[in-house]
């Protein structure tokens, strides 16, 4: 069988100006949450876990299952929510080209941790897929490099998320979620010197936050609604909430006690 080559693979080899090109470039064109987003909601959609199979061209059977729940009632997504996120929010940061404008076409929302080498995708878990720490956009060719496990640019990110949220205070009901989310990310074996460098964020807006805060209330409302034998028929989505009464009422309990906390101080 032929190995294919990986460019990441040469670059990590070739130390000195290729990994500074490459470190420069995550420093200087990757979009970051910003931190008073994070304080207040440290998982973007606790609702969702990532599963590329929802969609119909990439499972056995052909079929459209995104927005269907998996056997836990989390959403399934193919990382449209996450990215949905931040599009009204606009960006902040040094570089003239993105200040105060907001993101197109051309970038990819990617995962830091994507997983350790033998285990599944780290953003099936629903302490992962949306935690701020573990999410940065890319331009799509830059993106391509930080895919790699254990890749030079992935490292640096990795790197970055630590220092960016590492110290960030969170909310008490929140902590326990935060502190479970991290120890599930490792640093890695070999971390990459880099240096300060002022980032871009996508900015805290208070219209865009209460917007999310609703719907997250929305969507809670809804899966009580069904728990409690009610069948609305859509609860973020039709399909969502149509698979939701087909699962039982434990697990719709346990469902809401996890995403309770996302409401704030009282719950739901």
């Amino acid at each position: 069988m032929v190995e294919r080559v990986h460019a990441d693979e040469l670059l990590i080899e070739r130390s000195g100006a290729y990994q500074d090109a490459l470190r420069r470039a995550v420093l200087e064109l990757g979009i970051w949450i910003s931190p008073k987003i994070y304080v207040v909601r440290p998982h973007l959609v606790p609702f969702a876990v990532r599963d590329g199979s929802a969609r119909s061209k990439a499972n056995k059977e052909k079929q459209e299952l995104w927005g269907t729940p998996n056997a836990q009632g989390f959403f399934r997504d193919d990382n449209s929510l996450v990215k949905n996120w931040v599009k009204s929010l606009d960006i902040e940061g040094p570089n003239l080209i993105y200040r105060g404008r907001r993101i197109g076409n051309g970038f990819v929302a990617c995962h830091v941790w994507r997983g350790v080498e033998g285990d599944q995708h780290l953003h099936g878990d629903p302490l992962l897929n949306s935690f701020v720490p573990n999410l940065v956009w890319l331009p799509s060719e830059l993106a391509r490099l930080s895919d790699r496990t254990g890749g030079y640019v992935q490292r640096v990110l990795q790197v970055l998320a630590r220092r960016i949220y590492g110290a960030v205070p969170i909310p008490p009901e929140l902590t326990k979620y935060v502190h479970d989310s991290w120890v599930r990310l490792p640093s890695p074996a070999e971390p990459p010197e880099v240096e300060d460098a002022a980032l871009h964020y996508f900015a805290y807006d208070a219209k865009a936050m209460r917007r999310q805060d609703a719907s997250l209330r929305s969507v809670f409302d809804g899966i009580a609604l069904v728990r409690d034998g009610d069948a609305p028929q859509k609860v973020y989505s039709k399909r969502y909430g149509l698979g939701l009464a087909e699962l039982d009422r434990s697990t719709l309990d346990a469902l809401l006690d996890f995403l309770r906390p996302y409401l704030g101080p009282g719950g739901g």
